[in-house]
């Protein structure tokens, strides 16, 4: 007799070592998932910092820095693409510089830039 195809048990066999499979793989994806999020939100709290502190360094006069510290709203490029909440803080330096500090917090995490420039008055 001339056998063609595959039995009942051949399949059901298969069929679960692909579930098993499949099993193993999807009970890893969630764990990936989230330490993509969390490296992702860790890099976007750098950009915001360096997007803020840009801002900051971009002025030429006190007045400015007193503008965009006090301003409630991130900039356009970080608000983009994520959320954060940002603390912009300026103060007299030492020497007539004046004192930058940027905080950043994003989904917990909370990170500070400070820097000193000098401007004219």
């Amino acid at each position: 007799m001339n056998r063609r195809g595959y039995t009942l048990i051949e399949l059901m066999i298969t069929v679960s070592l692909i579930g098993i499979a499949s099993a193993s793989l999807f009970a890893n994806f969630g764990s990936y998932q989230r330490e993509t999020t969390r490296a992702m939100n860790r890099e976007a709290l750098g950009r915001v910092l360096e997007i803020e502190m840009e801002r900051l360094r971009a002025c030429d006069t006190r007045a400015c820095l007193r503008e965009v510290a006090s301003s409630t709203t991130a900039s356009a490029e970080s608000d983009s693409w994520v959320r954060a909440a940002v603390k912009r803080e300026v103060r007299r330096g030492p020497d007539g510089t004046t004192w930058l500090r940027v905080e950043a917090e994003v989904d917990g995490k909370r990170q500070a830039l400070e820097s000193l420039v000098w401007v004219e008055r």
